[in-house]
């Protein structure tokens, strides 16, 4: 597909082109020697000078008209000088400038233009026009497969631009695409160091767990693996294969999370990363747990099942080391001791239900408010579906008080809690102390 120039490679050809002509420039010298002494004066780093003589350079390149290569290097090196300082809005219209130079001297499939549509996208991309940066790229790929004359290393690295981009617009499926060439060409390329290698690698296997082949996805880890493993960067491995394991969570894949999981735990990893991988593995079996239903419904109807059992063993796991590691009211903590309540209480273990939600009410008891107050009230129905009648009236006591602090006479989680103190307190036979909430009853 053949391009047009944007409207800034249009406003840059008649601006310039106008400009010069106006000044009615004869730059003294021959665009050779400005060339030269401009290069030279970059190369020794006086950009100022080097500015100077390659401006000079253009201005006589120009009056040839837009023909010929000398024009196309003197926009190329005047668009390089404005990008290595900074001046993007400057060096992007030279490019394309360039690009419309060069060709129309050698036609729209010609080699030459590599060259101006890979630095012009990349000048787009890094100005933040992602959609001109993906239209050069995908130019640059066109002529790349029509002239089979693209150097390797600059290809994959626009494939692999090109994927990146259509992430950032959106576009998974091309995403997809582009990556996965980028590592065909990648692969036929001596020169990539294994850092590079890795990271194109490790890429595209994101990018297949989430919009392609879980299998390629593990089998691409594996060759990201074994490259850190020969650099002896076994924190990179660990990294890598963390980073997919919770990408698998958020694809639904909890097997593979939990597989590569477990290979980062053979690595041996710092307590960091050990804390990571048990938040993965929690998160797995916890993905595996039913939905729905009240911690009523699970304490009535108990069940049981290997999925239950597995999710209760990995969150105590996680939660062992949470404890040592992390405030006693962290939320991560508290989101620990939660699911531990609700996998106890679906199978059917109100010990381990009741001491996980103690220590939620511990965890909350500090703060006040609705937290303490929703959990005083899930470990009231836990001790009365366990038969502690005793201990389920003082904590039916602690929900009264916490709610009376909040000064809410008309809370309607109040009266329930007062109807059941008196009920509780009549089974004990405890007439005295039931009569203060009858009383309280009737006055309300």
């Amino acid at each position: 597909m053949r391009s047009t120039p944007s409207a800034t490679a249009t406003t840059a050809v008649f601006a310039l082109t106008s400009l010069l002509l106006a000044a009615g420039v004869s730059a003294q010298g021959s665009w050779e020697a400005h060339t030269r002494a401009g290069e030279a004066a970059f190369a020794a780093g006086d950009v100022a000078r080097a500015e100077v003589e390659l401006r000079a350079a253009l201005d006589l390149a120009m009056e040839q008209g837009l023909t010929g290569r000398r024009l196309e290097v003197s926009l190329s090196n005047l668009a390089r000088l404005c990008e290595h300082t900074g001046r993007l809005d400057q060096a992007q219209p030279l490019f394309e400038l360039m690009l419309v130079a060069t060709e129309h001297r050698a036609g729209p499939q010609h080699e030459d233009l590599l060259e101006p549509l890979s630095a012009a996208g990349r000048v787009a991309l890094r100005a933040g026009d992602v959609p001109s940066a993906a239209a050069y790229l995908k130019r640059y790929v066109e002529v790349a497969d029509a002239t089979a004359k693209a150097d390797a290393t600059e290809l994959w690295q626009v494939l692999g631009l090109l994927a990146r981009m259509g992430t950032l617009q959106d576009s998974p499926e091309d995403a997809l695409l582009f990556q996965r060439r980028a590592v065909a060409v990648m692969d036929e390329d001596r020169f990539p160091d294994a850092a590079d290698r890795a990271q194109m690698l490790e890429s595209l296997a994101q990018l297949e767990l989430l919009h392609g082949s879980t299998a390629a996805a593990e089998s691409l880890l594996d060759r990201v693996v074994v490259l850190h493993r020969e650099a002896d960067n076994l924190p990179a491995a660990m990294a890598a294969l963390s980073s997919a394991a919770t990408t698998a969570l958020g694809a639904g894949q909890p097997e593979l999370a939990e597989r590569l999981v477990a290979r980062v735990l053979d690595l041996d990893p710092p307590t960091d990363v050990m804390i990571s991988a048990r938040r993965v593995l929690a998160e797995a079996a916890w993905q595996r747990v039913p939905r729905g239903g009240t911690l009523e419904d699970w304490l009535a109807a108990p069940s049981d099942s290997q999925d239950l059992d597995h999710a209760a063993d990995r969150l105590q796991a996680l939660l062992a080391v949470q404890r040592v590691t992390l405030p006693p009211d962290h939320p991560d903590t508290a989101q620990s001791l939660s699911r531990l309540v609700e996998v106890a209480a679906r199978r059917g273990d109100l010990g381990g239900a009741a001491d996980a939600q103690l220590q939620l009410v511990q965890n909350r008891l500090p703060h006040g408010g609705d937290g303490l107050v929703a959990a005083l009230s899930d470990l009231v129905a836990i001790e009365i579906a366990s038969g502690k009648t005793a201990a389920a009236v003082a904590t039916n006591g602690d929900l009264i008080r916490a709610l009376d602090s909040q000064a809410r006479a008309s809370d309607p989680r109040l009266r329930p809690a007062l109807e059941r103190q008196l009920q509780l307190l009549t089974e004990l036979g405890r007439k005295q102390e039931a009569k203060v909430f009858k009383k309280r009853l009737k006055g309300r």
